[in-house]
């Protein structure tokens, strides 16, 4: 299913998509799903096929998905997973960054999927297990170093950063300066806060809808329980 919607920035030449037809390749910079075409000023009109978007567009991307979800519901339920696909849990975080490299000559190995480190040999040639560095230092960086997958591309590896510091804000109270998630991934290139900002809109819209959902779905269990308590007793029947 497509799903297209107008560019906060840009409405005059272009349009974004959300397109869950478009399976991951390994080739779009941010997403296969996240995709633009050209306008030429024509409303949603297509004047040219879409193509992925690139690392200076996830801003206006995410504020224009924000916007058109917070109208459409189906839309929400298309792109939620890809927006949230990168975020680690809370118990993800809290591991990653307790490991920590030791300079005492012994070699250890840490396992994310199994939230475990071991300087067990047996370990060396286990794809499940990375050799603790310096890399690994207990810091931001640190953490996302660990969590971090070679399969991540540029949605995910942002929600990996974004979600790191929001862990460390809400669940460690340490304060950090806006952006600050976006500098653990090289990107020179965008402004850090405009774009913490932007993923920031998008999940709190698709969040809101999570909480409305749930609060539906419990008031429809109360009032079905109250329906069913208001309907009189099957009358008792006598056997012959």
């Amino acid at each position: 299913m497509t799903h297209r919607f107008a560019s906060i920035a840009s409405s005059d030449k272009l349009a974004y998509v959300y397109a869950s037809d478009h399976h991951y390749d390994g080739r779009a910079p941010i997403s296969s799903h996240f995709r633009f075409y050209e306008t030429c000023g024509d409303g949603l009109t297509a004047h040219s096929p879409s193509a992925p978007i690139s690392v200076g567009m996830l801003a206006d991307y995410l504020f224009s998905l924000a916007q058109a979800m917070a109208s459409d519901n189906e839309l929400i339920d298309a792109a939620a997973y890809e927006v949230r696909s990168g975020i680690a849990s809370n118990s993800d975080i809290r591991f990653a960054q307790s490991v920590v490299f030791k300079d005492n000559g012994k070699r250890r190995w840490v396992s994310r999927e199994e939230r475990k480190v071991t300087a067990s040999e047996t370990k060396r040639h286990d794809r499940r297990y990375e050799e603790v560095t310096l890399r690994h230092d207990g810091t931001p960086k640190g953490a996302y170093n660990i969590l971090w997958r070679d399969y991540y591309d540029g949605i995910r590896m942002l929600g990996l950063s974004y979600s790191i510091f929001r862990y460390r804000r809400e669940v460690e109270d340490n304060y950090y300066s806006g952006g600050a998630s976006v500098d653990l991934l090289g990107w020179d290139s965008v402004d850090g806060e405009q774009l913490e900002r932007a993923f920031e809109c998008a999940l709190a819209v698709i969040e809101a809808h999570d909480r409305l959902s749930n609060a539906a779905r419990g008031v429809k269990s109360y009032a079905r329980q109250i329906a069913e308590a208001r309907q009189p007793a099957a009358p008792d029947t006598e056997v012959a």
